[in-house]
């Protein structure tokens, strides 16, 4: 048993061997200066290849440029358009649709006989409310009513025929 162990050990020894002369063949090569070799032109048209070689190379080292100068944080998406909030059309409230048919004025308990759109009469007096709208004062042959926050005046109807 002792015998297998020692040859496990002998292994893994020149396993170790063989990563430290990588190691140290990878530092020998690192190490050594690069060189470039450069051909000479043959003739003037090579003159003018290597002209053109040089005008694309300045054009990618620009495009390089601009690629290394660009805002990688911005946002991914077009932002929504500022717009000044349109102002919506003043929308008229809608008529009242009650009718005064008559009123009946006494001191202290005057009513007025209104009209609904579905054609019943109801009698109102002042402070009722009737169709959305608050009765503030009743008077001889005509009405005040409070509708969407403005005063409004009903009067009855005057007869056609005379």
């Amino acid at each position: 048993m002792s015998l297998n162990i020692r040859k496990i050990r002998g292994l893994l020894w020149i396993v170790a061997a063989m990563f430290v002369s990588g190691a140290i063949g990878g530092l020998i090569f690192a190490c050594q200066p690069i060189t470039y070799v450069v051909p000479a032109p043959e003739s003037s048209s090579a003159a003018a290849t290597s002209s053109s070689q040089a005008s694309e190379s300045q054009a990618l080292l620009q495009n390089l440029q601009q690629l290394a100068h660009m805002n990688l944080r911005r946002a991914l998406h077009d932002p929504s358009p500022i717009s000044s909030p349109q102002p919506t059309p003043a929308i008229p409230p809608p008529p009242l649709d009650i009718r005064l048919a008559g009123t009946i004025c006494e001191p202290g308990h005057s009513q007025a006989m209104i009209q609904l759109s579905d054609g019943t009469l109801e009698f109102k007096s002042v402070g009722d409310s009737v169709a959305s709208a608050r009765i503030l004062d009743i008077e001889e042959g005509q009405i005040t009513v409070e509708y969407l926050g403005k005063p409004l005046v009903l009067s009855v109807p005057q007869p056609e025929g005379g």
